[in-house]
């Protein structure tokens, strides 16, 4: 099993997005926030080596509060092409502090998705899957296994970038006018 504590207070540090990328996992931003409201942040996506994984197919995870404490809560999940007859019952984070709070096995060809259920609003992880080549016998095509680790933060004020704001009505037509006023400025002090 791999070290969950060490890799949380490695995002702590450092939040990483390196293994989403890497394996087309993407992060949809919470919408509708306003500076100050608080949000559930994807500080780190890591890939279970093949050592860490040994032939698992799962989506581990954990949330963290604003101090970086490992918390408890829920996690709404589904998967992309998901039938109204097919359930997918919210995770309870209550694994002992020893590993990750909880996690989700990851069938084929499921592209799954997952985010904090809070008052709170949530950044979403999609395309979670385990059509990734082989990398050693702990992993292989459909065993496969991430770990997702999101902490409750303040916009405008957590680790890492923001998403960009949605631009106001008729801002984006005012950007011209707003260029030449500045190429003015710039040029009567050239």
């Amino acid at each position: 099993m791999f070290n969950h504590l060490s890799i949380i207070n490695k995002w702590l540090v450092t939040p990483d997005l390196t293994d989403a990328f890497r394996y087309n996992i993407a992060i949809e931003p919470a919408d509708g926030l306003a500076p100050g409201d608080l949000y559930w942040r994807v500080i780190g996506v890591h890939h279970l080596a093949s050592d860490e994984n040994a032939g698992k197919h799962n989506l581990f995870l954990n949330t963290l509060t604003r101090e970086g404490a490992v918390t408890g809560g829920l996690i709404a999940w589904g998967w992309e092409g998901q039938g109204p007859n097919e359930n997918s019952p919210d995770i309870t984070l209550d694994k002992p502090a020893n590993e990750p709070g909880g996690n989700i096995a990851i069938y084929w060809p499921q592209n799954i998705w997952a985010e904090v259920a809070s008052v709170h609003r949530s950044e979403r992880v999609l395309n979670v899957h385990t059509r990734h080549q082989d990398e050693g016998q702990g992993n292989t095509l459909g065993h496969h296994s991430f770990y997702v680790v999101w902490q409750l933060v303040q916009y405008g004020m957590g680790p890492g970038p923001d998403p960009e704001p949605e631009p106001e009505p008729g801002e984006v037509d005012r950007l011209p006018a707003f260029l030449a006023k500045l190429k003015a400025l710039i040029a009567e002090y050239e």
